[in-house]
């Protein structure tokens, strides 16, 4: 198994206390989970109203929809005029196809994020906030986009986006309680950001940090076909990639020229290391 013997320890007690559940008191294999924020309990809500097969499809529409609609709107922008466009699909396949079997949201906060950045390029600041408030309750890396706020010294977004997320996850606290909230922030978050939850090796997550502990960091259960046993070879890649990523994403920062790019190196610093460490 892959980590210290309190992380592994920490695993076996997790996945006791899920097999303590009724329906799962049967089960032998070894769970999985991503614990997502609290807000997700609000946000897919309205989906549960039906059959598993209606609101998986109500869901994907929606989450093109939006993707779709904010899309157009930042090539027209962008004024791209290309037929080249009509290749987005094939880019996007992975996610277009996870989000279709799996129900994940990347299509959708993908949409979100580039709405986001249309309302905040027009002074819309509240609108920008919403939208990226919906990103970070979601899925928490998005929360970089406050860094790129600030380095723009746009500051009613950053405190447009501030409130907003606040609100996200307070929201949800009238179903759960504020004790799960504290939990979820303070235990499950520290824990998942070393992987003592997630498998550091699902390739489901499609980050650099995945293949680089694929390449170098065999485990004897999740990984055992690594083709190298080098710990320093992973913290070196990971770090080098890292450094470069930063290295443009401070540089269009500080040349305050293109806004686009700028925000588009946050969201990749944000997605490519969203797992943790090794």
């Amino acid at each position: 198994m892959h980590g210290s013997p309190a992380k592994l320890v920490r695993k076996v007690q997790f996945n006791l206390m899920i097999r303590n559940l009724p329906d799962l008191s049967g089960e032998k294999f070894l769970l999985n989970y991503a614990v997502v924020p609290p807000f997700s309990l609000l946000f897919y809500a309205p989906f549960t109203f039906t059959g598993v097969h209606i609101s998986k499809i109500l869901f994907n529409l929606v989450s093109l929809a939006v993707f779709f609609f904010f899309l157009l709107q930042l090539l027209r922008r962008l004024q791209v005029h290309s037929r080249l466009v009509l290749l987005l699909p094939l880019i996007f396949l992975i996610p277009l196809r996870n989000n279709i079997l799996f129900g994940q949201t990347y299509i959708l906060l993908t949409g979100l994020l580039i709405g986001g950045y249309l309302a905040e390029t027009r002074n819309k600041n509240a609108a920008a906030g919403f939208y990226y408030a919906i990103a970070i309750a979601l899925k928490i890396s998005p929360a970089i986009l406050l860094v790129y706020l600030v380095a723009r010294k746009n500051y009613r977004a950053f405190f447009s986006t501030l409130l907003f997320t606040a609100s996200f996850f307070l929201s949800a606290t009238i179903f759960t309680g504020m004790d799960f909230l504290v939990k979820y922030c303070c235990d499950f978050l520290p824990r998942m950001s070393v992987n003592e939850i997630n498998n550091p090796f699902a390739s489901s997550y499609q980050s650099v940090t995945v293949l680089l502990r694929t390449l170098f960091i065999p485990d004897a259960l999740l990984n055992p076909g690594a083709p190298f046993n080098s710990l320093m070879s992973f913290i070196f890649f990971g770090g080098l990639i890292t450094g470069i990523l930063f290295f443009f994403f401070i540089s269009h920062l500080l040349k305050n020229e293109d806004s686009f790019t700028t925000f588009s190196f946050s969201l990749l610093a944000a997605s490519v290391f969203k797992i943790g460490r090794a």
